[in-house]
């Protein structure tokens, strides 16, 4: 500040208006305090909140785990009687199969019998024929040696 009137009157005013702006950056950085400190309280409000809902994931984590490692027994060992029957089936067809296969062999078998059958049948009609044949010839030799006898 100067000397005259004047200059403290200009140095005053300058001062007032320096003092004013000084209050009004006052005012603002209060302003953006509270605004601050407003979102530092939401912030820790969402964070408490996020935390609460992170403890609750992973306890549904947890359970999940636990479900999972229950059902993974479940489907294991339901996979191993799965197994024990399919090795029963395995048998089982294996069984069939077999059957099938010395059904194939006794009917072949049968149809063979039934062929032989057949041609014995057909060689005992031969055979009927012939001694039908032998009869009827004795037969006749029969009558033929009566009759001689009668002759002589």
């Amino acid at each position: 500040m100067g000397n005259s009137l004047e200059e403290w009157i200009t140095g005053g005013i300058k001062v007032k208006k320096n003092c004013m702006t000084q209050e009004d950056r006052a005012k603002k950085f209060s302003h953006d305090l509270r605004v601050a400190e407003e979102m530092l309280n939401t912030t820790i409000i969402n964070l408490e909140r996020c935390q609460a809902e992170n403890q609750m994931l992973n306890m549904v984590i947890i359970n999940m785990e636990d479900s999972y490692q229950i059902h993974q027994c479940e489907i294991e060992a339901e996979l191993e009687v799965t197994k024990a029957r399919n090795k029963k089936l395995i048998k089982f067809v294996d069984l069939v199969q077999e059957l099938i296969d010395h059904k194939s062999s006794l009917t072949r078998e049968n149809e063979q019998y039934c062929l032989q059958i057949q041609e014995l049948t057909c060689k005992i009609k031969e055979k009927d024929n012939v001694i039908k044949e032998v009869a009827a010839h004795t037969s006749n030799v029969a009558h033929k040696l009566i009759d001689l006898a009668g002759f002589t």
